[in-house]
């Protein structure tokens, strides 16, 4: 996953964090990955609005992923970016004997789905003329604190269900 695609780490929230610290271990991780991946979503969605558009791949390829920040008991960081999957291609037994009888398309790479393998062409641009869209970098900026907004809300209500 590349490090140079939008993340979020919240400070600050400490009555939150304090309330989070209260409770099990395991259930306030659950809370806090939960909730980072709410607050994430408004910033996914602006991205996906800002996307370039060509074949519409890449704006199918963007995703949340959120993750322990190592050395710490209840920290995460939630990172909107591409999903990128290596290539595929069919056996080499098979499609060498394919190959010899001859069947269409033996030795061709399958299609894969959602890859946006090229995002950071189209967000950073290149050396060679392809233009800087910053179609992440904006999304980020103009939906930051929603984000942050949507993280608390999703922590608040989830604290008053734990302790109905």
């Amino acid at each position: 996953m590349p490090s140079n695609f939008v993340g979020m780490r919240l400070k600050g929230l400490k009555q939150l964090d304090k309330e989070l610290q209260k409770l099990p271990l395991a259930l306030a991780r659950k809370i806090a990955r939960k909730s980072m991946r709410e607050g994430a979503k408004a910033i996914l969605n602006q991205a996906r609005a800002n996307v370039p558009k060509q074949s519409g791949t890449l704006k199918r390829s963007l995703a949340i992923t959120v993750r322990k920040r190592r050395g710490t008991k209840l920290s995460y960081d939630a990172i909107v970016h591409p999903r990128q999957q290596s290539r595929i291609y069919t056996d080499g037994a098979a499609a060498r004997q394919a190959q010899r009888a001859k069947v269409k398309g033996a030795r061709k790479k399958r299609k894969l789905k959602n890859d946006g393998w090229y995002a950071h062409f189209s967000e950073f641009g290149t050396k060679r003329g392809m233009r800087a869209q910053r179609w992440l970098t904006k999304a980020y900026a103009s939906k930051r604190q929603t984000a942050v907004n949507d993280f608390a809300r999703s922590v608040r209500k989830q604290l008053r269900e734990v302790v109905k």
